[in-house]
């Protein structure tokens, strides 16, 4: 498909994309028009999932971790234990070689290969298109 195919709706800033099996836009999202947070530590994408730690940069010289430093990730890991997320894609752009703002076809937000893998099914499911600004009225 060549780039001036696209209709300028999916070229916009306004737009975003969340992707899911046909099932769960069939069966849940569609008939009731929500998107269902989950939980982020079930998330199967391996940044969302990493633990946070903090590191403390002063006082003992490196000797041990200050107490302050072990509470601060013990109570940020209970909330992101808690937390829940929806993830939507947006259009990425970026300078060509010849500095013109040019966005590829693969960076389209309904056209992320890692995307169609992992969340859209194999490559078998949905991308859905919402306006950001209706999207939250």
């Amino acid at each position: 498909m060549s780039i001036q195919l696209i209709p300028n709706l999916y070229k916009d800033n306004d737009t975003i994309y969340h992707y899911t099996t046909s099932e769960t836009a069939l069966s849940h999202i569609l008939p009731s028009m929500k998107l269902r947070l989950s939980p982020r530590s079930q998330s199967s994408d391996p940044i969302e999932n990493t633990e946070h730690f903090f590191s403390y940069a002063g006082g003992n010289h490196g000797e041990g971790i200050p107490a302050d430093a072990i509470r601060l990730t013990n109570e940020t890991k209970k909330m992101l234990r808690k937390t829940k997320q929806v993830c939507f894609c947006k259009n990425t752009c970026r300078p060509d070689e010849n500095g013109m703002i040019f966005p590829p076809f693969e960076k389209y937000g309904f056209a992320k290969p890692r995307m169609w893998d992992q969340y859209g099914d194999k490559y078998k499911g949905v991308c859905l298109v919402f306006s950001l600004k209706r999207f939250f009225l």
